[in-house]
């Protein structure tokens, strides 16, 4: 699935630039150019991806394990919350039914 969308992507690049390039709204030089530029900002993301990886793979650690605790905590105070919503739902409710009943009265 993800091949096919780079396949997609690409294709659709080759075809842009083709259409470019004969409608003459880029010359070749400048084209040249600009796909060095993007090759070498490539190469130079994934040497920096490579060299920060072992940098920041234990701090991701730690954080997922601290994540995980306070996802617990999270889940456990929200259906807390959601019980007592409910609660005071159910007694008011009930409040008014009885103030309805006793008014009629």
């Amino acid at each position: 699935m993800v091949a096919e969308l780079v396949s997609a992507l690409c294709m659709l690049a080759i075809v842009v630039v083709a259409v470019l390039i004969m409608t003459q709204a880029v010359s070749l030089e400048a084209l040249g150019k600009g796909i060095a530029r993007c090759l070498s900002l490539l190469m130079l993301a994934l040497i920096t991806l490579g060299l920060l990886k072992t940098l920041v793979l234990p701090i991701l650690t730690c954080a997922i394990v601290w994540l995980k605790g306070v996802m617990l905590w999270a889940l456990i105070i929200v259906l807390a919350i959601v019980a007592l919503v409910l609660l005071l739902r159910v007694l008011l409710l009930r409040l008014a039914n009885r103030n309805s009943h006793s008014n009629s009265d």
